[in-house]
C-alpha cells in the first residue's frame, strides 16, 4: 500500500502541485520519528512559508541554526522514508487558452487538472516499480482555495477509471500530518527555483543527488493536454510500455507525444 500526501504553491499564473509518495508501512516510522523531531525542537508543525519568519509563525523562538538543524533533519527522514516526490508544474493563463470550457468542466480548472496529472504519475511510478495492485490513499491538504475542487475532481477521476486502485482520498490539514508537510517542503522548495530565489534552503534540503529518493518535476503542456484529451485510459496504455523501460520516472508529456516504438508499442 502507498500513501500520497498533495501540497501546492506557486506565483504568479505559474501553479505547483507536489505529491509525497511513500509506503504505508515507512509512513508509519515517517510519522513517528517526524513528530519527535518536531517536539524535540518545540515546533508544532513544518511550514515552509514561515521558516524564514523570525518574528512569529510556528518558528518562533528557533534561532537560524536551530532551523536548519530542523530542517535537515526532517529531510533526510524525507529521503529515508518516501519513495519519490513528484511535481506538476501549470501556467493557468496557458491553461484557459489552450482548452475549451468542456475540457475545464471535465477536468476542473489548471489547479485541478495538475494535481490530478500529478496522481497520474504516481499511479506510473507504482506500477513501475510493480506494485499497482496494492492501491494507494490519497490526502489532499486542506486549507488553500482549491482543495476542495481538487478533492472532488480525484474523486471522480477515481470513480469513472477502474485502472486507479485507490483505497481512500480525503482532505487533510498540514499540521496533523507529516507527508502534508514534506509535499509543502517539496512545493515551496521547487517554487522556490522557478522563481529564481535567493534563498534556496529548502529546495536544496530535498535535492540531494546521492539520495536514493529524487524530486521529479514535469510541466503539463500543450502534448499533455491535447493527450489528455483522449482520457486517462488513453494516457496510462500508451505510458506502461514507454514507463516500464525507463530507470526514471519521466514527464507525461514524454510519452504522450512518442511514436509507437518509442514506446514499445506494436503498430497495427
Amino acid at each position: 500500500m502507498f500513501d500520497i500526501g498533495s501540497d501546492e504553491s506557486g506565483q504568479g499564473d505559474t501553479l505547483l502541485v507536489s505529491i509525497q509518495i511513500g509506503s504505508s508501512g515507512n509512513l508509519k516510522r515517517l510519522n513517528r520519528h517526524w513528530r519527535r523531531c518536531l517536539e524535540d525542537a518545540g515546533v508544532k508543525f513544518f511550514h515552509s512559508r514561515g521558516y524564514r519568519n523570525m518574528t512569529g509563525g510556528v518558528f518562533a523562538g528557533l534561532s537560524r541554526s536551530q532551523r536548519k538543524m530542523l530542517l535537515r533533519k526532517l529531510a533526510r527522514l524525507t529521503h529515508k522514508y518516501m519513495d519519490i516526490g513528484i511535481t506538476a508544474k501549470i501556467n493557468e493563463t496557458f491553461y484557459r487558452a489552450s482548452t475549451t470550457q468542456p475540457f475545464r468542466s471535465r477536468l476542473g480548472s489548471a489547479y485541478s487538472f495538475a494535481a490530478q496529472m500529478a496522481l497520474l504519475a504516481a499511479h506510473v511510478y507504482v506500477e513501475y516499480v510493480g506494485r499497482k495492485i496494492e492501491g494507494i490513499n490519497i490526502l489532499v491538504a486542506g486549507g488553500h482555495r482549491n482543495a476542495r475542487q481538487v478533492f472532488e475532481q480525484i474523486n471522480d477521476l477515481i470513480q469513472h477509471n477502474e485502472i486507479l486502485t485507490v483505497k481512500f482520498c480525503r482532505i487533510g490539514l498540514i499540521k496533523d500530518w507529516p507527508i502534508l508537510q514534506s509535499a509543502d517542503m517539496l512545493a515551496y522548495g521547487e517554487n522556490q527555483m522557478l522563481t529564481n530565489s535567493q534563498d534556496l534552503e529548502i529546495y536544496h534540503a530535498l535535492h540531494v543527488h546521492d539520495r536514493k529518493y529524487q524530486p521529479e518535476m514535469f510541466d503539463c503542456n500543450a502534448e499533455l493536454i491535447r493527450a489528455a484529451i483522449g482520457g486517462v485510459e488513453e494516457l496510462l496504455t500508451a505510458r506502461k510500455a514507454f514507463g516500464m523501460r525507463r530507470s526514471r520516472v519521466q514527464t507525461l508529456a514524454e510519452y504522450a507525444t512518442a511514436r509507437p516504438e518509442e514506446r514499445g508499442v506494436r503498430s497495427n
